[in-house]
């Protein structure tokens, strides 16, 4: 039996295979169905590119992870096979690792809940609830990234503050950004140099986009003030100059937290160990006299015929101004000391 159903087998970094299906968003024949006929109706769904309602993970090879798929057959699917070289294809395997990722940590998250149930039907094969293949997960247990955590909470704060800044009265996902911060922060516990630094200088390009909006957003206010001068009075233009404003100085409380907390993780980053630099060096010769290396402003022998002074640094005297006629112990390049004698002076 065929069931078109959106999916995509993708390689990982590491060479594994994995094949995952997209979750079914809408209906786009009027919510019914029977609208579009028995032959047609599957292809009057649309999925949702953002997430996975089936995923199977840690294939050896793409044949593989194509069988691991039991349920009817999608009729195609996309194939995406890692190339490292390939800025496109790297966006790609990012985002479908993220996905399979989430979708690891919804469907244990759902086991637990229902670890104690005894009975369940996915995917036409039976399988405990407690078990997180029941809630459409198969493979090795991986977690999402500190990178793909951040993206994700910038991209929430991001979206609400440009609509609000416009005027919008959208509701703040507060719970999330209160779970994702809660996520980043054990990250960073265990979160190497080279993740740390990535950390760091995505949020501050957060925080200049943030800035953008706010100065975008002025400018519109500041604007749209000069055109109403013309007009005549209204007390509803005002009130709407002062809310405004105000929800300006809320997103500038905003970015000021949000650099508090910058100067907060740059504080507990963990310090390097101080390197010292030794210049000389004892060392003894077969007499038992000691020998001392020579400093960086001196060479050292290159050759067996050079003797130590074949290299020192030489000092010339100092030659008398009074020997040149016109010149001055301070003159320039030119060796003048009237500057309104120099080439090109006013």
């Amino acid at each position: 039996m065929s069931y078109h159903h959106e999916n995509v087998t993708w390689q990982s970094p590491d060479g594994t295979w994995n094949r995952g299906f997209f979750a079914e968003d809408y209906l786009t024949c009027g919510g019914n169905e029977d609208e579009c006929g028995d032959e047609t109706h599957e292809w009057c769904r649309e999925f949702d590119q953002s997430r996975f309602e089936w995923v199977s993970t840690g294939h050896p090879t793409e044949d593989a992870a194509w069988r691991s798929w039991t349920g009817s057959n999608p009729g195609s699917g996309e194939v995406v096979a890692y190339d490292p070289d390939s800025p496109q294809v790297r966006e790609w395997v990012t985002e479908y690792e993220d996905l399979a990722a989430k979708k690891y940590e919804e469907a244990t998250r759902k086991a637990a809940e229902n670890s104690s149930s005894r009975t369940g039907l996915y995917g036409g094969s039976y399988r405990h609830p407690g078990d997180t293949s029941y809630w459409g997960y198969e493979g090795p247990a991986r977690h999402r990234t500190l990178a793909a955590l951040q993206r994700e909470r910038n991209s929430l704060v991001e979206d609400w503050a440009g609509t609000y800044l416009a005027g919008y009265d959208n509701l703040r996902r507060s719970d999330d950004e209160a779970r994702l911060d809660t996520q980043i922060a054990e990250r960073l516990k265990t979160a190497a140099p080279q993740e740390r630094a990535a950390y760091e200088q995505e949020a501050a390009a957060h925080r200049d986009r943030l800035h953008t909006l706010l100065d975008r957003a002025r400018q519109r206010r500041l604007e749209d003030a000069r055109r109403s001068r013309g007009y005549a009075y209204r007390p509803g233009s005002l009130d709407q100059a002062k809310r405004r404003a105000d929800r300006e100085q809320e997103i500038a409380g905003l970015i000021d937290t949000a650099e508090e907390s910058a100067k907060t993780h740059a504080t507990s980053r963990p310090a390097r160990p101080p390197t010292t630099k030794t210049t000389t060096v004892e060392k003894a010769d077969k007499a038992g006299r000691s020998k001392t290396k020579p400093s960086a402003p001196e060479r050292a022998k290159t050759t067996a015929k050079s003797t130590p002074g074949s290299f020192a640094p030489k000092h010339q005297p100092q030659a008398d101004a009074s020997a040149f006629p016109g010149s001055a112990p301070n003159a320039g390049a030119w060796g003048t000391a009237d500057a309104d004698e120099l080439p090109f002076s006013p």
